[in-house]
């Protein structure tokens, strides 16, 4: 069974993406797992 799901490509500047593998590093995460987590974290705070 697949899951629906949307692909989003996103441009960020050298030191931000560096920025994001450390934070990822800590929770070993991936930086597109980090991410994804960073937005839901987001969604849910908002209520969205």
């Amino acid at each position: 069974m697949r899951i629906n799901t949307k692909k989003v490509a996103v441009g960020m500047p050298p030191n931000l993406y560096a920025a994001l593998e450390k934070k990822a590093a800590e929770q070993d995460r991936t930086v597109a797992s980090y991410i994804r987590w960073l937005l839901w974290q987001h969604v849910d705070e908002k209520d969205l």
